[in-house]
């Protein structure tokens, strides 16, 4: 497969309602797998192209925990991130999706996480995200798991 032709899927596509499989870690330490790290490129380039907030792995077809988050013009891929912990006060916000257009929904979410993941480069990093950071990677982690945003209506 081609990553270069990975184009989203839309909201009938069965793949963002199974629950996705981490990334062996030695396909993803020390460093990124380059079938991996192809992925990741090219789900950046998604994300800046449709100047989106994020995307994961299985909103282009491909069923693995990877999700990149693209806030202030910097994009993180986060391998295998995992909610450690969450705080502060729910929070309800408009959220929509690139893999439902036009369509937007109030989800209530807390307002911080502590998530663990995989850097693009192999690296194991733990970090503390709050408002609008804390929502996308918990939008993102819900694709991995199956969840959509109309779920939360």
């Amino acid at each position: 497969m081609n990553v270069n032709d990975l184009q989203l899927v839309k909201a009938d596509s069965l793949i963002l309602r199974a629950t996705c499989l981490a990334i062996t870690p030695e396909m993803c330490m020390p460093v990124l797998h380059p079938y991996y790290a192809s992925i990741a490129d090219r789900m950046v380039e998604i994300v800046r192209e449709s100047n989106a907030l994020g995307l994961a792995a299985p909103q282009i077809g491909i069923p693995i925990r990877m999700i990149v988050v693209h806030l202030k013009s910097v994009a993180l891929v986060m391998v295998n991130p995992e909610i450690d912990a969450i705080f502060g006060e729910m929070e309800k916000g408009n959220e929509s999706c690139l893999s439902l257009p036009g369509v937007l929904v109030p989800v209530t979410r807390n307002e911080g996480i502590n998530v663990r993941f995989i850097t693009r480069d192999g690296f194991e990093k733990a970090t503390t995200v709050t408002r609008l950071a804390a929502r996308v990677v918990m939008h993102e982690i819900d694709h991995l798991d199956g969840v959509l945003i109309t779920d939360h209506e």
